[in-house]
């Protein structure tokens, strides 16, 4: 038995399926990327709150309540 690549491999074990099989894969892999995308999305807007919204709401606080109490030296 000769060794197979893993594209003709997956040509072989897919050869007999029609096209409602065919589709069925792909939009079962159309599920998984969205999936990932989705979970992508979500850990980039929770580290840009971490990283960028919340230390600016701080400084911007923090600049608001040093100039009240700067003003009364």
């Amino acid at each position: 038995m000769e060794s197979q690549t893993p594209r003709e491999k997956f040509v072989n074990d897919r050869k007999h399926w029609d096209d409602r099989h065919i589709l069925l894969a792909q939009l079962y892999e159309l599920t998984l990327i969205h999936e990932k995308m989705e979970r992508n999305r979500s850990n980039t807007s929770t580290m840009v709150w971490w990283l960028i919204a919340i230390p600016l709401i701080f400084m911007i606080l923090l600049f608001a309540f040093s100039l009240g109490t700067a003003s009364l030296y």
